[in-house]
């Protein structure tokens, strides 16, 4: 991600992990395109930068594929399922037993997710949470 910026490489790579929570369409649709742009530092990066990279934003299946380190949350289950889904076209995907999604959505109204659905799904949200870390 920083692999342009010379002087970066004169620094030590010091691997750190990185949970990210992608909340809402908006929220799982950004959160895609920062891993798709990982993904492709991965294959660019020198080999200690590569690394420090799947380190922080990634973890292996037991198959060897790489793994988000994310925790998917909407409450409707379109755009979660066409990630997970997506994963099977790529280098990278989801850990399917960290999403969370439900099927009435909050029809563009923040304050229903939050006061409606919120309360609901916070447990499960927490729980996947805790299996990611």
């Amino acid at each position: 991600f920083l692999s342009w910026w010379k002087p970066w490489a004169d620094f030590p790579v010091v691997p750190m992990s990185v949970l990210t929570l992608q909340l809402g369409q908006c929220g799982n649709q950004l959160g895609e395109a920062m891993f798709d742009t990982w993904a492709e530092e991965l294959e660019r990066a020198r080999p200690d930068m590569a690394e420090a990279l799947e380190q922080c934003y990634f973890s292996r299946s037991r198959g060897g594929k790489l793994r988000a380190n994310a925790v998917l949350v909407d409450m409707e289950p379109k755009v979660v399922q066409g990630l997970l889904g997506a994963g099977q076209r790529r280098a990278w995907g989801y850990d399917e037993t960290k999403a969370v999604w439900r099927q009435g959505g909050s029809a563009n109204n923040w304050a229903y997710g939050f006061n409606g659905h919120g309360p609901q799904v916070a447990e499960e949200v927490w729980e996947a949470v805790r299996r990611s870390v």
